[in-house]
């Protein structure tokens, strides 16, 4: 989201708020010997808001954001790795600021997994030695879609560990209206919202702004539904196809059987009623 802003769950909000807090208190919760290292790790499937969260979290702060794509900084040279590794975390001490760790896995992996070569488990160590030796100014926040994949050793230097899910319906409406911009009704957004299921928030944006484009760019002032659902069947792999499929038809209308009366199928298959009428009661 180009406002670095991201729509959480209550509970997620309130984990971030406490976490930002401490941090802003670090001084006192160390002097009363109680500090904690200001580190979040973040993981769940892709697109569901794991960088934008790592924006969001600089931008409640106040600090400069440094992000890094860790897959790029592994080497097949001997010491390579581990050396990117400490120059980078060296950079991010040398202001206060929240460094980002993205596909966070290509180096934190189980030591005690078999595929891996010696020189990638010695990178582990080393990267828990720079998580240890990050100073208290420095927010550590890193993002995996694979947590499955990682260290025990590397859980452990986290304070707080997110699990981010893709979005509920709840949490669709509100993505589809923001996104849409008001080219769309609110009746539409609710049937877009229950057409959406199963897919992350930057699929939905990424729909949605498509359909707003097109919308500009054909002088209309909303998304044609017939169009925004065409382009949320094809990201689902619904198959339009020519509308004489009754398996295709029948697969469209019960995703939302109130919505998709035989009127509304004629108009997104450029039918008449009479023929959709008549490939519904066709037998299989």
């Amino acid at each position: 989201m180009t406002d670095a802003e991201v729509i959480l769950s209550p509970e997620h909000d309130a984990a971030i708020a406490n976490f930002i807090t401490y941090y802003q208190a670090s001084d006192r919760l160390e002097a009363a010997g109680v500090g904690q290292t200001p580190a979040i790790l973040l993981h769940g499937p892709p697109g569901c808001g794991k960088t934008v969260l790592g924006h969001t979290i600089a931008g409640r702060l106040g600090l400069p954001l440094l992000v890094a794509r860790i897959d790029s900084m592994v080497s097949s040279y001997l010491g390579a790795t581990a050396k990117n590794m400490r120059l980078l975390f060296e950079h991010a001490q040398s202001k206060p600021c929240v460094l980002f760790l993205d596909e966070f896995d290509a180096i934190a992996k189980i030591r005690d997994d078999n595929h891996e070569l010696g020189e990638l488990k010695r990178v582990v160590v080393s990267l828990l030695q720079n998580i240890d030796s990050l100073g208290r100014q420095t927010v550590l926040v890193a993002a995996t879609n694979h947590e499955h994949l990682l260290d025990r050793a590397i859980w452990r230097r986290f304070t707080l560990h997110l699990h981010l899910e893709l979005p509920d319906e709840r949490l669709r409406r509100h993505l589809l209206e923001r996104f849409v911009r008001g080219y769309a009704a609110s009746d539409e957004i609710d049937l877009y919202a229950r057409l959406t299921e199963g897919l992350s928030g930057a699929v939905i944006r990424t729909c949605a702004e498509d359909g707003v484009r097109a919308a500009i760019v054909a002088n209309a002032t909303a998304i044609p539904w017939a169009d925004m659902i065409r382009r949320i069947l094809a990201i689902r792999q619904i198959p339009l196809g020519d509308g004489r499929n009754v398996d295709d038809l029948r697969r469209i209308r019960e995703l939302d059987p109130r919505f998709f009366t035989q009127k509304r199928l004629a108009e997104l298959h450029d039918f008449s009623v009479s023929y959709v009428q008549k490939i519904l009661t066709r037998r299989r």
